[in-house]
Order: structure tokens, then C-alpha cells, then sequence
């Protein structure tokens, strides 16, 4: 996952303290999650770390590798810290259960009954306040246009602000659910937002891409929801 730290709770707390002096690196969400963090709940720390990066853009995953390395010299002997991007250990496995309710009046929300239906799909994670998920927009939507059915589950988000943003940027999804602790989010796996996995007529997740789709990668998503309904 992203954000590696040690088991110890202080370990975490002063890695979230520590990160905390470098306000440019933390949007007002990140800078509420810090809380839980602070009180002791290491275990949180992936998932800030993971809000963090998603929030501001990867465009500062250079940026947090830099401050971790800063870091790192205050660390106890022992501790690591580190940013990576895995991929989803679900490749080639099913689906979690899971049921989410919509994110939007008159748009159904998103379960895994719904992924299990013999049609391929592109389950895409994105958020209203991400900013790759706004340059990814065009080519979701060239995606939808191809005939690619694309469900969304939108994390950590407000129904107003997600409202204005595909009013902005387009809706290309025929469904979208609200994971508004980031559950699904972190049982598929999935490093950060956006995020996009390729889901078989069956349910079993065939591809994982990692970052926005770009323009030139239409082609790849193209071929691999094509192999997937092989």
C-alpha cells in the first residue's frame, strides 16, 4: 500500500505529525483524517497517506518520497517509511461482496450482483475532488461511447460537489456508488484515486490500471475489456 510504516502507534503519529508541517502536501480532507491518526490509531496511516496523494494529485508522490526521506533520519532504528504503488493482490479473483447505495438522486448505486451479469465492465474510483480524475474525464467518456458500460464508485464524496463536478466534466457512468469511507476502495486493493479495474462478465476483476487513463491509453483499456470477455 502506500505509506509503509512501522507497527508502533507513536511510529505513525509522528509520521502524521511530521507530514502535518508541510501543509502544501495536505488538502482540508487529508488535514481532517489527521485526528484519529493523532489519537493513536496508527492503523490509519495507509489510508491518510493514500487520501493524501489522491486528493492533491500523484503529482506530489516525488514530493512525499522527498519528505519521507526527511523523515526517515527521525525514525527509530528499524523503521522504514516508504511510498509505493501496488497492484491489487484481486487480480484474477472475484469481486468482494459488497453493496453500495447511490451517490446521486435518480442514479442506482453499485453492488457486486451487479458486476456478475455476463457483461463486461470498467469499474472506475474517482472523486470530485481529484484532480486526475478531471483529465481522465474526456476518455472515460470516449470509453462509454465505444460501448464500454463504466461504474463509478465515488470515494469520500458529497453528492452536491459530485453533482457539479460531472455536470462540469460529463457523467459517463450508468452507475455509481457512494463508499464513503473508502471500504470497497480498500478491499479491491486499489492505491489511490483514480483508479480503474477491468471486471469480467463474471465478476473477477481482469485488469488493473493505476492513475488516470490518458488518450493513448484508451487503446490498452479497449484490448484488455476485449480479452476479458473472451
Amino acid at each position: 500500500g502506500i505509506g509503509h510504516v512501522g507497527e508502533r502507534n507513536r511510529d505513525a503519529t509522528q509520521l502524521v505529525e511530521l507530514l502535518a508541517e508541510a501543509p502544501d502536501l495536505l488538502g482540508k480532507r487529508a488535514n481532517e483524517a489527521l485526528q484519529p491518526v493523532a489519537e493513536g490509531r496508527g492503523e490509519a496511516v495507509t489510508g491518510l497517506v493514500m487520501m493524501l496523494i489522491g486528493e492533491n494529485s500523484r503529482e506530489v508522490v516525488g514530493r512525499v518520497k522527498e519528505r519521507l526521506e526527511e523523515i526517515q533520519t527521525t525514525m527509530p532504528e528499524g523503521v522504514k517509511l516508504e511510498v509505493t504503488y501496488d497492484r491489487s493482490a484481486l487480480i484474477g479473483k472475484p469481486l468482494p461482496e459488497f453493496a453500495l447505495p447511490a451517490a446521486l438522486p435518480g442514479q442506482p448505486g453499485l453492488a457486486r450482483k451487479d458486476m456478475a451479469d455476463g457483461k463486461v465492465r470498467v469499474l472506475n474510483i474517482f472523486a470530485s475532488w481529484c484532480v486526475p480524475c478531471a483529465v481522465e474525464a474526456p476518455q472515460l467518456a470516449e470509453l462509454r461511447a465505444k460501448g464500454v458500460d463504466v461504474v463509478g464508485v465515488a470515494i469520500r464524496d458529497r453528492p452536491e460537489d459530485l453533482a457539479a463536478f460531472l455536470a462540469r466534466h460529463g457523467n459517463p457512468f450508468s452507475r455509481i456508488g457512494a463508499d464513503n469511507l473508502s471500504a470497497i476502495q480498500f478491499a479491491l486493493g486499489s492505491s489511490g484515486v483514480p483508479e480503474s479495474f477491468v471486471i469480467d462478465g463474471k465478476g473477477v476483476i481482469r485488469y488493473q490500471h493505476i492513475g488516470e487513463i490518458r488518450p493513448e491509453q484508451v487503446p490498452l483499456i479497449l484490448e484488455k475489456v476485449r480479452e476479458a470477455g473472451e
